[in-house]
């Protein structure tokens, strides 16, 4: 899993059935609970370190993201 907020795309590859990341499982349906599970720990981490990152642009990009229905 890797964010990347300037350059395109999130990254989510299933590197067992993947190996060689050409498949971005970012946007598939079946993958959105493992993408919200990784992001939010992810920012525990954020927050455990006392890293402010840039987690105000990584929630409006993700709010951006999500499908509208």
């Amino acid at each position: 899993y890797a964010r990347l907020l300037d350059r395109g795309p999130w990254l989510l590859y299933d590197n067992e059935e993947d190996p060689h990341q050409l498949d971005n499982k970012i946007d598939n349906p079946e993958y959105h609970d493992v993408r919200e599970r990784l992001e939010n720990r992810l920012e525990e981490l954020l927050s455990e370190a006392n890293d402010p990152g840039a987690t105000q642009r990584i929630r409006e990009y993700r709010e951006s993201r999500r499908p509208t229905n």
